[in-house]
């Protein structure tokens, strides 16, 4: 999918308040080793054993929001966000990962508020497993952008609910 395909989707503008949130949002890694990594626009979020939290925001704009933490990034971002240790599998841990996600989309709708772009959030997702791919349709854009920190290193996926017609591309 061309550049050109994802400014009607993402427009640099969007991408800022989804940066800037996710800035705000992961403040609870206190000690500045959150990093930017990387960006890529591949249809698959990542396969290994974690857990992804999942939510859409609509209005404006139409977009899925995912967390994508490896199953050791969960345990150690779970504890410094709750303050206690949490069990990779246990149910405080879906419940950690969703309201990780759900504070990221709510300073994402914030950040769009403030510049005119108006959206509503829904309730959160979660899944984890083993060996998980998390796909969505190949006509769909999408943009990963990778972190890392002392933590541990997860991914935040942002797929528009706009289809693109690739097949005669």
């Amino acid at each position: 999918m061309s550049n050109e395909d994802f400014a009607e989707d993402f427009s640099a503008t969007h991408i800022e308040c989804l940066k800037k949130s996710i800035e705000v949002s992961f403040n609870f890694i206190s000690d500045n080793s959150l990093k930017f990594t990387g960006e890529n626009t591949n249809s698959v979020l990542w396969m290994s054993e974690g857990i992804v939290g999942i939510i859409s925001l609509v209005g404006d704009l139409s977009w899925s929001v995912s967390l994508g933490l490896p199953k050791q990034s969960a345990i150690n971002m779970a504890k410094l966000f709750a303050g206690f240790d949490i069990a990779y599998d246990s149910d405080d841990m879906d419940d950690v990962t969703g309201e990780l996600i759900n504070v990221l989309a709510g300073d994402i709708v914030a950040q769009l508020d403030a510049v005119g772009t108006s959206v509503d959030m829904s309730l959160p997702t979660v899944a984890r497993g083993n060996q998980m791919e998390v796909h969505v349709p190949d006509r769909l854009p999408r943009i990963q952008l990778h972190y890392t920190s002392n933590e541990g290193d997860f991914a935040i996926s942002l797929t528009s609910g706009k289809f693109h017609d690739r097949r005669n591309k």
